[in-house]
């Protein structure tokens, strides 16, 4: 293994650390707690639209938690996208990132912005989801200041693999007994027990997570 690809490997375990680190920050991972609640809320959302359906509203609460309201659709794909969604955000964050020129980078992030303006004009449905929505795009808006540089390039790694990690985290508290959450939605449609989609979501996420760390020094 050559030297560059070592660098590599070792930066992507760096950004791991520090990602489960900042998880214990109470203050400093809001932004990162929010942000993967997020994109676990519009996976469920954009799963509806793409079945048929349509968002009726979403909510985001400063706890961490929120709800995706929607009409329609296929119950069981959308009940199943909000933790795989998550964990594909995360990874398509960080492998764009990756695999971007820095002067390239600030493109995609502007993307994330529009997403975020959208879900904040078209269903954001509650003082909360106006003010965490907000300070998401502020969030993002500020890292403009590193665009076209390689700190941008690494900002995005940082909040993938927060993302990635976060879902993986909150599939696994899914096992708490409390019969509640996606799972528990799709045990119920399904008659398959709750235990085996959070293994389905946990060894997606895994995977994903194994699939970054091979292709952050190959490509």
């Amino acid at each position: 293994m050559n030297r560059l690809a070592i660098r590599q490997r070792h930066r992507f375990v760096y950004i791991c650390v520090a990602a489960i680190i900042v998880d214990f920050v109470p203050i400093l991972r809001l932004p990162f707690v929010w942000s993967e609640t997020f994109f676990h809320e519009i996976s469920h959302g954009m799963m509806a639209i793409i079945t048929g359906g349509s968002i009726v509203s979403l909510s985001l609460n400063y706890d961490g938690s929120g709800f995706c309201a929607y009409q329609g659709g296929n119950i069981i794909l959308i009940s199943f996208f909000g933790y795989f969604g998550s964990a594909a955000w995360g990874s398509l964050i960080y492998l764009v990132a990756d695999n971007m020129k820095p002067r390239h980078s600030h493109i995609f992030l502007g993307l994330l912005i529009v997403v975020l303006l959208l879900a904040l004009v078209l269903w954001a449905d509650k003082a909360s989801t106006f003010i965490i929505l907000g300070a998401m795009i502020m969030f993002f808006s500020a890292m403009f200041k590193f665009a076209n540089s390689s700190v941008l390039k690494l900002l995005l790694r940082f909040i993938g693999i927060f993302v990635l990690l976060d879902a993986i985290r909150s599939s696994v508290a899914l096992i708490d007994g409390q019969d509640r959450g996606d799972g528990s939605q799709l045990a119920d449609i399904t008659l398959i027990p709750e235990i085996v989609w959070i293994s389905v979501w946990l060894l997606m996420g895994v995977s994903m997570l194994f699939l970054i760390y091979r292709m952050s020094y190959k490509h």
